[in-house]
């Protein structure tokens, strides 16, 4: 398996969290673990050879076909990614707190979904779909990408209080309590969770959460260390939050992810673990 870093475009580099391709010359074996967990990004997806299979584990997974364009909202839960043959793919991931500014619609409404495109962006979407198809290489491909991106970047103005708020979350690695975010803002939670829905597409608790989580699977999967040995000092109660919380964002518990870790699961993830922080 062959997996592909890209630097984003210096008017991109705020908003792009990782530019990346995979590549495969087989299907993905029966045994190979194949979620992805939630990182609270937004992503453009583009299978450039054979069709991809994706969706929250536990639901009908929506294929994307090839040289297709597809959107996929932020997630609050695991996802399960699969191939049937031979694959390629380029997908860019979008930072939280970012990723508004690229769409109109309100990104609740994309949480945990799958979308065409074209039902996000109109007709447009089918020329780009045409565009990234025509280009022979890879770096080509990504570059057209990038080229999209630029022209959408401006869709929403921005939001200096969804921003500084997600910005602080980040900072903190999502340890973060609600009332104290909500007492440096200077606004309710209430009015802040509705910002939230709104631009960041989850409530600003489930952020921390996933961010407070990405934190404790960097720490393992960086240093090999087991579920059962993780520090609890790092914004868990105990032991037992820890794996409930585990089995809620990876799908399965910390034990039984350690001994099912495999190629595909660990390259992967490295697009998820590659967080930046403030």
């Amino acid at each position: 398996m062959k997996l592909r870093f890209f630097p984003p475009h210096p008017l991109l580099a705020e908003a792009v969290a990782v530019l990346w391709t995979v590549e495969n010359e087989t299907a993905l074996g029966a045994d190979d673990l194949k979620a992805i967990l939630p990182n609270g990004r937004m992503k453009l997806v583009f299978p450039y050879r054979g069709s991809l299979f994706n969706g929250p584990v536990g639901r009908s997974l929506s294929k994307n076909a090839e040289n297709t364009l597809w959107v996929l909202g932020v997630s609050d839960q695991p996802w399960t990614v699969d191939h049937d043959d031979a694959f390629g793919t380029l997908a860019v991931e979008l930072e939280p707190g970012a990723a508004y500014r690229f769409f109109r619609l309100p990104l609740r409404d994309l949480r945990n979904q799958v979308v065409p495109a074209c039902d996000v962006f109109g007709v447009a979407a089918g020329e780009w779909e045409a565009q990234l198809a025509e280009e022979r290489t890879i770096e080509g491909k990504v570059a057209r990408l990038q080229q999209l991106l630029l022209s959408l970047r401006h869709q929403r103005a921005g939001d200096g209080l969804v921003d500084e708020a997600v910005a602080l979350i980040r900072r903190r690695k999502g340890l973060i309590t609600i009332a104290e975010l909500t007492e440096k803002m200077g606004y309710s939670q209430r009015y802040l969770a509705l910002k939230f829905e709104d631009r960041v597409g989850l409530g600003p608790k489930t952020l921390a959460e996933i961010l407070r989580f990405q934190n404790q699977f960097a720490f393992l999967t960086g240093y090999g260390a087991s579920g059962g040995h993780a520090d609890f000092d790092d914004g868990y109660y105990d032991q037992a939050h820890f794996t409930k919380e585990f089995k809620r964002f990876a799908g399965l518990p910390p034990v039984a992810y350690s001994r099912a870790r495999n190629e595909f699961f660990n390259q992967f993830q490295q697009t998820s673990v590659s967080y930046k922080t403030g």
